[in-house]
């Protein structure tokens, strides 16, 4: 997990979504690949491990989704703000992928 220096807001020069105070950068795979694709800065989601019944986390906020060369890359990650407990559930498998649950737009 990415965490903010204490007197900025902002993830990256290059992200246009800034941390909420007690937020952590945490960056996720997405299977299958192509959703990553269908998710902006902003979106609001669920992250689900396959098989599972039920969302690992909910109502996470995407912050960034990192590209190489002209597009997302190629392994589908998504960069998401996360509570730090939150963040910690998902750092301890960090390379299972999850899927996303988009929310609408409120």
């Amino acid at each position: 997990a990415i965490r903010t220096p204490g007197s900025s807001p902002e993830l990256s020069p290059h992200a246009n979504v800034s941390l909420s105070p007690g937020e952590v950068a945490v960056p996720v795979v997405i299977s299958p690949s192509g959703a990553v694709a269908t998710l902006t800065p902003g979106s609001v989601v669920d992250l689900i491990r396959e098989g599972a019944t039920a969302p690992v986390v909910q109502g996470a906020r995407v912050i960034e989704i990192p590209t190489s060369g002209f597009g997302p890359s190629s392994d589908a990650i998504a960069i998401v703000a996360l509570t730090r407990a939150t963040a910690l559930s998902l750092a301890s498998h960090p390379s299972e992928p999850v899927g996303v649950m988009i929310h609408g737009r409120e």
